[in-house]
Parts: C-alpha cells; sequence; structure tokens
C-alpha cells in the first residue's frame, strides 16, 4: 500500500510545499506586525508614553537628563570637576619613596624603596612610579614629575 502512495504522491514535494507555505504565513504574520506598529508610532507625533517590554510608563526625557547629569555613574563631568581638587600634590605622593642608590655605568638607574610596602624598584629616566614618572636620574639623585611639577629626591 505504502509502494502505491509512493507511486502517486512525491512526498519530497510535498514537504517542500508544507514548509514554503509555513515560512510564506510566517513572513506574512511579521509584515503585519510590522507595519501595524509604523503606522502606531505615525498616528502619535510625540515619544512613545509607555514602555512595550515593562508595560509601564516612561517618565519624560528632562528626568533622565537631570538623574544623568548628577549621576557620577561615568565619572565626573567636565565643568563640575576641578582637577586642583582631584590630584594630589607631588610631595605628598614623593613622601612614601627614599632613593636608596643610583647606578651611572651605562644608561643610569636608581634604586627606589616604596615606605608603604617596603619593596626595591629599579627605575630609568621615563619610567613610572605609581602616578609619577622619573624624568632624569643624576649623581646621587632623581627627579620625579607629576603634571608639570618636579621634585628632586636625595638618597638617603
Amino acid at each position: 500500500m505504502r509502494m502505491m502512495l509512493e507511486e502517486y504522491l512525491d512526498l519530497k514535494m510535498l514537504q517542500r510545499g508544507l514548509v514554503g507555505t509555513g515560512l510564506a504565513v510566517f513572513f506574512a504574520l511579521l509584515l503585519s506586525v510590522f507595519q501595524s506598529s509604523l503606522s502606531s508610532k505615525s498616528q502619535t507625533a510625540e515619544a512613545p508614553t509607555s514602555s512595550f517590554i515593562a508595560g509601564e510608563p516612561l517618565a519624560p526625557l528632562a528626568e533622565y537628563e537631570a538623574a544623568l547629569d548628577q549621576s557620577v555613574l561615568f565619572g565626573a563631568r567636565e565643568e563640575k570637576a576641578n582637577l586642583s581638587v582631584l590630584k594630589s600634590s607631588i610631595n605628598e605622593l614623593v613622601k612614601d619613596y627614599r632613593l636608596k642608590g643610583v647606578v651611572v655605568m651605562g644608561e643610569p638607574e636608581a634604586i627606589l624603596v616604596d615606605a608603604r610596602s617596603d619593596k626595591s624598584v629599579f627605575v630609568r629616566a621615563g619610567d613610572q612610579v605609581g602616578e609619577l614618572t622619573v624624568l632624569r636620574i643624576g649623581d646621587g639623585s632623581i627627579v620625579l614629575g607629576y603634571f608639570g611639577e618636579e621634585k628632586e629626591v636625595r638618597v638617603s
């Protein structure tokens, strides 16, 4: 019986037809939903007042802008930030470092000790030590820089 049915019906062709019909119906529904959402948006000239997902009304845009202006979530706003208040002084940063020695063979290197952690580091001109930059290394001294300020530290 099955052989007879397969002879009269091309099952692969039937399957392709059903899949094609299903896809056509799906895209027709999708298009109608899209068109209805466009027509409802074009009928109202102002922004929507309700959230599609949550179903709760949205606050006016001015409230969100005011909250963002007061927020520090994304950092301080430029017009409100006062750099002189935010940055430390070079004297405050340098006080935690002691110069233990300078090696002047080849490219000069200095041995700095961080008093907070009691760890020694070898530095060269151009290296960063925390927020400080090593500007120059001389005979028995090192010059550290921070935002254009310079401070000389001598061997202790």
